[in-house]
């Protein structure tokens, strides 16, 4: 906390006045980068004309949201043992980032069932296909240490590989 308190430009008596120790302000810090992620997908369900747009916009979002923070990301890697940034809970008794993403993106392939733009099936299941092929991207990019370039060489085909999974050109 103190080299924390340090490079933050506050006393360790200060970062404990608002943080009871390590644990609770990287809490914070991932509730704050939830925040950001859930964010990234209401923009990218608001905005998007097709299921195929909204899918390439959360790729997108999401790798330049890892990549802009990647310190965060290899923080997260090194503490949590199944690197399940997903599944972090945010708050006590509130729902995880996973419930709150999935019910997001749920509620985005059941209308996408109803409107007859993917094969009928289980919302949830999408859901679970979406989140574990971007936390497999994430997790390979951080653990290798690939640039940038190899960030994104792999996003045009991540993108066509899940619309082909979800059967949508």
């Amino acid at each position: 906390m103190a080299e924390i308190a340090s490079r933050a430009g506050y006393s360790a008596g200060n970062l404990y006045n608002v943080f009871k120790g390590k644990d609770a302000l990287f809490a914070e810090v991932l509730s704050i980068r939830a925040d950001q992620v859930l964010e990234q997908v209401r923009e990218a369900l608001r905005t998007a004309e097709s299921l195929g747009e909204t899918i390439d916009l959360y790729v997108d979002a999401t790798l330049k949201l890892v990549e802009q923070h990647r310190g965060f990301f290899v923080m997260l890697m090194l503490t949590t043992p199944d690197f399940d940034f997903y599944g972090a809970n945010r708050n006590p008794g509130g729902l995880d980032l996973r419930e709150e993403l999935e019910q997001q993106l749920e509620q985005m392939f059941q209308q996408a069932i109803l409107r007859g733009d993917i094969p009928s099936g289980d919302p949830r299941a999408y859901a679970c296909m979406l989140h574990g092929t971007m936390t497999a991207r994430i997790s390979r990019w951080v653990r290798n240490d690939e640039s940038h370039d190899e960030l994104w060489a792999s996003a045009t085909d991540l993108k066509r590989l899940l619309r082909r999974g979800l059967g949508i050109a």
